[in-house]
């Protein structure tokens, strides 16, 4: 039994006990020496336990009253300490937001288009440029799921969900790659170069980018390509330093 609960039963059954020995004691009044002391040390006895369970349940509370008091004032310094934290990182931030800002109005008259976007995100830094590159990486390998098909068949064993018939694979290819291209290639090449920027580079990724850029818009991209870019977005991510 839960002593927090045992201990208030415990006093109640006493007091009743007390209770029951002092309306017995009325009801048959002691007429000898030995019954009288038996009623004594019953009723002393009994309020001893009384007194010491009271005590107990009483310091019990006391205590945990203590305990919740202290873990509150714990709790309220630690948001205090993530306050003042989160309000620190915001002035930061907004501080390298007005240079940012002030940086994109009124760029230094030597550099083009292409150098005042390759600094801005160099002052911009990473951001959330590992968790961004993880979740484009998982966006672009759910299409495989897509035009029914519902494994990824391209690493290691042809899976039975893939096409087999080489009409229908040529057109779930031809479907794959255009939905890549339309969807992620030029989110990809952004991203490569934000990576670019912090010194990050993976030669496959760069590599696959160029094929991109170079066949001609009839030949579909592989899906062994797809998977490859998607690869090589995490990858990167591995290296960026949290």
């Amino acid at each position: 039994m839960n002593l927090d609960l045992a201990l208030p039963v415990g006093s109640i059954i006493l007091t009743i006990l007390l209770t029951a020995v002092g309306v017995e004691m009325a009801n048959n009044p002691p007429t000898s020496k030995g019954a009288k002391w038996a009623y004594r040390t019953a009723f002393i006895v009994l309020g001893l336990l009384l007194i010491g369970t009271t005590y107990w349940q009483g310091k019990r509370n006391f205590d945990e009253q203590n305990r919740i008091k202290a873990e509150g004032q714990a709790q309220e310094k630690r948001l205090e300490e993530r306050y003042e934290a989160l309000k620190e990182q915001n002035d930061k931030m907004d501080g390298e937001l007005n240079a940012i800002a002030s940086f994109a109005k009124h760029p230094p008259s030597g550099l083009n288009p292409r150098q005042v976007n390759e600094a801005i995100r160099a002052m911009a830094g990473p951001g959330n440029l590992k968790e961004r590159a993880i979740k484009l990486s998982d966006e672009i390998m759910e299409d495989p799921y897509l035009h029914g098909y519902k494994q990824r068949g391209f690493r290691g064993v042809m899976l039975e969900h893939v096409p087999t018939d080489p009409v229908k694979m040529s057109e779930w290819m031809v479907a794959r790659s255009s939905y890549f291209r339309f969807r992620f290639r030029d989110r990809v090449n952004e991203m490569r170069d934000e990576f670019a920027t912090l010194h990050l580079y993976d030669e496959r990724l760069d590599q696959e980018l160029k094929m991109e850029r170079e066949i001609p818009s009839t030949v579909p991209t592989y899906p062994q390509t797809i998977e490859q870019i998607s690869d090589s977005l995490k990858e990167l991510a591995a290296q960026v330093k949290n």
